[in-house]
């Protein structure tokens, strides 16, 4: 069964985040046919009720024609679209984003709330144009979902804070879990147990779907999302994660992998039956 489809659109990106994964890929091409493999993907889709999608990178509006040209191939309402963004580049999109029918959902990283904090993290001076393009997202009444990778010892003191700044706008908070690049990264980490150390007052539901724990503090309801590959959780993720296309629209299941599943773009029909083996 397939639950969704996961599009990771290129692994460039305007910020230099120390935590950033790029979703196990370090090498992205980027095909001039992208079109017709999106058609493919769609026409899929389409057949088969997979509404589900995620769009992801680097940072998606890099790559703002094929991310543009994926929305009006899937532009109805029974599509459901999240979109991974660091939210510096998407002003010139926002009259465009609004036209579209099918549901969108911004999840913009926000690393902190506090200036330095958001530059030590992300290695850039775009702290104004990050909170002026999310009122901007707001402000065309799409939603907008801060996605935080917490940091102990770094933004882990802002969790209230950005709850409550959240709330006031109309925000929902999403706190990842860090994937240590090394060992001593680990040091970092924030899992579900810590939480409750940081919050002493906080209600946390069980994990569902492939790593979620819907959370609630002092009436505030948030989720804190569980990275997989920490805990070695395989068996969830093949139960739960969507499809990963790659940059070329092969599919990469495994961040820890480097296998490829090569997908067939000459034919419809071989390309659908590697599909419907998942």
């Amino acid at each position: 069964m397939i639950n969704g489809f996961r599009f990771i659109i290129g692994n460039g990106c305007n910020y230099n985040c120390f935590y950033c994964h790029h979703e196990g890929i370090t090498k992205a091409d980027n095909p001039k046919d992208y079109k017709n493999r999106i058609d493919f993907i769609s026409k899929y889709a389409h057949e088969n009720n997979i509404f589900n999608l995620s769009i992801t990178g680097g940072e998606p509006f890099l790559y703002s024609n094929k991310v543009l040209y994926m929305l009006d191939c899937f532009n109805d309402p029974k599509f459901r679209f999240s979109i991974n963004t660091n939210a510096t580049l998407i002003a010139p999109y926002i009259e465009k984003l609004k036209q579209y029918k099918c549901q969108l959902e911004f999840h913009i990283n926000v690393s902190s709330l506090q200036k330095e904090t958001h530059k030590k993290i992300t290695g850039t001076n775009m702290y104004e144009q990050l909170f002026k393009n999310i009122k901007l997202i707001s402000d065309a009444k799409l939603k907008v979902c801060f996605n935080t990778i917490l940091l102990k010892g770094i933004n882990s003191n802002e969790i209230c804070e950005m709850l409550d700044f959240c709330k006031k706008n109309g925000y929902q908070l999403r706190l990842l879990q860090y994937l240590p690049a090394s060992d001593k990264d680990k040091e970092l980490v924030i899992n579900e147990k810590d939480l409750k150390s940081l919050l002493k007052s906080v209600e946390i539901c069980d994990i569902n779907s492939y790593g979620i724990f819907k959370c609630k503090l002092n009436n505030i309801n948030f989720e804190f999302v569980k990275n997989l590959c920490c805990d070695q959780l395989c068996d969830r993720c093949k139960k739960y994660t969507f499809i990963h296309f790659t940059p070329a629209f092969d599919i990469k299941m495994c961040m820890s992998s480097e296998e490829l599943i090569k997908l067939d773009y000459s034919d419809y029909n071989n390309f659908k039956n590697i599909l419907d083996k998942f």
